[in-house]
């Protein structure tokens, strides 16, 4: 496996709910370590109660106000913020703004993006979904994918007999993170952001912001075990390994396989 950039352009966009929902990285790109996507909820707009059995679900918000429910909790989320979702945990969310919102989420493993794929059409053509989507044609892809509609007692903390909690949800709770928040470790240029870290996911992911200052290196390095996905937020970075470097500008995904040398260089200017 080599490393790829993905652009905006070149990644998959569908109709879902209303807004656009945009695949930067699947489980082709990522062998299933994970998945990357961009959802845009117009106002208003979010999915009903639900439960993912197989993953554990995590977002980062880009812009607007948004307010997720999980586990008896109710969370602001503004730009900066981060979410993660212990699987087997009911959650929802919601456009809470007047105006547009996007919100990057990613699947660790990867795998339940595909329930999305086949059951949105392209973006590039007409809006033909059913809102919301029709029943019977929803059941099959969500136990395919594993997933479980979940009653709104799930997002309170003490769900009733008729929800669909699951034990292996029991006993972690949800990862709330604002703006800036996190541990924050500083080095040459480089300035990193702990939002979760590996204990907290029981191994599964980490998510960490790098910030590099205009003409900074984070140092060439491997991760043995481990896939990396870098979403860009502003500016371009160059990344470099044992082959000709690649550059990644804001908008773009970056998949970095296990093993892979990589460093990444801000040349941007900015």
């Amino acid at each position: 496996a080599t490393m790829m950039v993905i652009t905006s352009e070149e990644a998959r966009a569908i109709h879902w709910l209303g807004s656009r929902a945009t695949f930067f990285a699947t489980s082709a790109e990522t062998a299933s370590a994970f998945a990357i996507w961009m959802d845009e909820p117009p106002p208003g707009g979010g999915p009903v109660p639900h439960v993912h059995t197989r993953e554990e679900e995590f977002f980062y918000v880009l812009e607007g106000n948004l307010t997720f429910w999980c586990a008896g909790q109710e969370f602001a989320a503004t730009p900066g913020a981060f979410v993660g979702l212990p699987k087997g945990l009911g959650h929802q969310f919601r456009n809470d703004g007047e105006g547009p919102s996007r919100i990057l989420i990613f699947f660790a493993p990867g795998g339940c993006e595909g329930f999305f794929l086949e059951l949105g059409n392209p973006y590039s053509e007409p809006n033909d979904a059913t809102i919301p989507q029709d029943p019977k044609r929803v059941e099959e892809p969500t136990a395919k994918y594993g997933q479980k509609a979940a009653v709104p007692s799930l997002l309170h903390p003490r769900p009733g007999p008729s929800s669909v909690d699951l034990p292996l949800g029991v006993g972690r709770s949800p990862i709330l993170r604002g703006p800036g928040e996190g541990e924050v470790l500083a080095t040459g240029g480089v300035l990193l952001t702990l939002k979760a870290v590996g204990h907290q996911s029981l191994g599964t992911y980490s998510l960490t912001e790098i910030e590099l200052e205009a003409g900074a290196t984070f140092p060439a390095h491997r991760h043995a075990r481990h896939a990396e996905g870098l979403y860009v937020l502003e500016g371009e970075i160059s990344v470099q390994g044992d082959g000709p470097p690649l550059v990644a500008s804001a908008g773009s995904v970056v998949v970095i396989p296990p093993g892979a040398k990589h460093a990444l260089a801000n040349t941007g200017g900015q």
